[in-house]
């Protein structure tokens, strides 16, 4: 018995869908599969997007008092963790675990690509 791990495709906004492809290059420029690590903040694909400067400079980024931790501020309130996730991406907490929690905290780099890439080519269809 095989198990689908795949996510189903969603209707988003072009500006959700912009920054989720941009996660996706951020995770292809991930060099060293042994640095990744889905189960901590600052290995994953939303701790490597916190520090890439396409997101740091639209205010994605780790917060000031903990490095690992991503943070987005939306009316002078700092949200962290999925709260900053959920906002930034203007995403709900379902989809927000569905894409940045994968099925194993364990999962390989190139796992976690191929189950976002086909996401995003399944949603942009629907968008």
């Amino acid at each position: 018995m095989t198990i689908d791990y795949s996510i189903e495709p969603k209707k988003l906004p072009s500006e959700t869908l912009e920054k989720l492809w941009m996660v996706l290059k951020v995770a292809y420029e991930i060099k060293d599969e042994s640095e990744f690590d889905m189960s901590k903040w600052n290995s994953c694909l939303i701790g490597y997007a916190t520090i890439d400067l396409w997101f740091v400079t639209r205010g994605f980024r780790r917060d000031v008092s903990c490095e690992y931790i991503p943070s987005y501020e939306v009316d002078g309130v700092y949200l962290e963790g999925f709260p900053a996730i959920e906002a930034f991406f203007d995403i709900d907490r379902d989809l927000a675990c569905d894409l940045f929690m994968p099925y194993c905290m364990y999962a390989s780099l190139s796992s976690c690509i191929a189950r976002l890439e086909d996401f995003l080519k399944k949603s942009e269809k629907i968008s």
